[in-house]
Formats: C-alpha cells, structure tokens, sequence
C-alpha cells in the first residue's frame, strides 16, 4: 500500500512541477511580447512639441502597473540634470489599464529639459525658460523604453529626431 501512496505522491509532484514549468514560461514569453511605439516615431526637436508632445503608447504590461519611459542617451551624450554615468532620462510616466496597456504624453517641462535643453535663468519676474540657448538632441535614432515598476518587463523602441529644414 505505502507503495502505490508513494507513486500517486509521485505522479502528482510530477505533474504540479510541468505544470509550474510550463506557466513559468509563458509568464516569460508575456515579457517578451511587451511593445512600444513613440507617436510620431519621427520628429524634429522644436518649441512646438510643447503644445504637440510626443506620445508614447505601450501594451504588454502587468494591469494596473507604473510604467516609467524613458530615452536612452548615446555614449558619451551629457544632459542638463543628470550625474555622470547616467545614460537615461525619464521623459514619461503612466498606468497601465487592465489589460497592461497604457498610453502617455510628454509633459510640457519634460519636453524643455530633456529634448530642448533649455536653460533657466533668473530675471525680474522670476526664473525663466532661456530658449535662445538651448541646446536641442541632434538628429539620429535614439533607444526609449518602457519599464513596468512592479513587474519590470520591459519594451523598447526607436525614436528618430530629424535635422530642422534649413532656414531660407
């Protein structure tokens, strides 16, 4: 008798760890579905992206769930605000629905001191945006990504910023 408990113990372990195994997995493969798209995915680095901000749109995450975008800098790319080392900025912060997706702008502020670069200075009326000097990302493809805060999956995408047309 003790035998045959031993087997059935033994067949009921078996199947409990495939089918841990199997829903371990498709937990990871849900991870590897997460996306990200930038709307528009092409842009030139303007003022007019205060009043028309980038967008961000993403599905894939965990429901319900922070997720923080942010724009990975080249090698070697330094921008105002951040430490030596870091190659990140965030530019973005939404929650997902319930069913993981989630779709955040930009922010007006975010959009001066990331994208533009725009110093600040003081004057009579208080500290100002200083567009004259600003120092706007140069043309090319840069990384974003989209990181969930609980579960951590993460997507990623290209954002490419376009040359400004000549002036005439």
């Amino acid at each position: 008798m003790r035998g045959y408990q031993r087997n059935v113990l033994g067949i009921f372990l078996a199947v409990g760890l495939i089918i841990l195994h199997f829903t371990g997995c498709a937990g990871i493969e849900a991870k590897s579905k997460a996306q990200l798209q930038a709307i528009p995915e092409k842009t030139i680095v303007s003022p007019a992206l205060i009043k028309k901000p980038l967008k961000f749109k993403g599905s894939g995450f965990a429901p319900k769930e922070m997720v923080v975008v942010d724009i990975a800098l080249p090698q070697g790319m330094r921008i105002l605000g951040l430490e030596e080392g870091e190659n990140t900025v965030g530019v973005a912060l939404a929650t997902a629905d319930s069913q993981g997706n989630f779709e955040a702008a930009m922010a007006p502020l975010a959009t001066m001191q990331t994208l533009l670069q725009v110093p600040w200075v003081l004057r009579k009326t208080g500290v100002k945006p200083d567009f004259k000097n600003a120092k706007p990302f140069p043309p090319g493809v840069y990384t974003i990504l989209a990181t969930g805060m609980d579960s951590e999956i993460q997507a990623s995408s290209n954002l490419t910023i376009l040359a400004p047309p000549k002036k005439k």
